[in-house]
């Protein structure tokens, strides 16, 4: 018997066992939620430029340092995790993957640049909560733009439509992005939903200021 899949207003056939029809079986997997669509770097960058723009303007702020010595801290646990692995440890194969995705990171991307688009993604979640359908297809669109920032992760195809050479980012398991995820918040995480706030609030109090400016004038004869 046919079943169609169980996402609302999709038709598609169900894959395999699963209740879901094959493209929505994949958006899970990649995503962390059938209908979660994917956040892309020209989406992020608004709120990337503003997270600059107050990194900037709070220049002097040792928050900043702070941050970068958070990160310092989780990747020398990683080094002292692997060293133990290398000793002939056991581990829980996503865990040991998230490490070396870490490792490939720390490597090879700037930490401010880690900085800035973890606290864009926070500030992008608390003004379009809706744009993230669940708690872990936040996470795992934090793990993946984090992870797209550095070019160790991506392959490249030839699209005879456009005849131009594409990127391609090579997918990693779920529970590894996960695992990715848990590392990043733990460096940056309070900060990412400490400056979303303030950002909100100061948006807040702009609209509420021009709110009262337009009730003033109208009082005007």
């Amino acid at each position: 018997m046919i079943k169609p899949c169980s996402v609302p207003q999709c038709h598609q056939q169900t894959a395999g066992y699963s209740t879901l029809c094959e493209r929505h079986k994949r958006a899970q997997r990649r995503h962390g939620h059938p209908e979660q669509v994917g956040v892309t770097v020209n989406e992020l960058a608004p709120y990337r430029r503003r997270v600059v723009s107050r990194m900037k303007k709070n220049s002097g702020s040792d928050a900043w340092n702070i941050l970068r010595q958070r990160w310092d801290k989780v990747m020398e646990s990683a080094r002292q995790t692997e060293t133990v692995y290398r000793g002939g440890t056991a581990y829980v194969t996503y865990d040991r993957q998230a490490l070396l995705e870490l490792f490939k990171i720390g490597n090879n991307v700037e930490v401010n640049a880690l900085i800035e688009t973890t606290l864009a993604i926070y500030l992008m979640q608390l003004e379009q909560p809706h744009r993230f359908k669940t708690d872990t297809a936040f996470d795992m669109q934090l793990a993946r733009r984090v992870r797209g920032l550095t070019d160790t992760n991506a392959g490249t195809y030839w699209d005879n439509k456009t005849k131009k050479t594409k990127r391609v980012y090579k997918d990693i398991p779920p529970r590894t992005l996960m695992a990715l995820a848990e590392h990043i918040k733990a460096s940056f995480g309070v900060a990412g939903v400490y400056v979303a706030k303030l950002e909100q609030q100061e948006a807040d109090q702009y609209n509420n200021e021009r709110a009262a400016l337009a009730a003033a004038l109208e009082g005007l004869k």
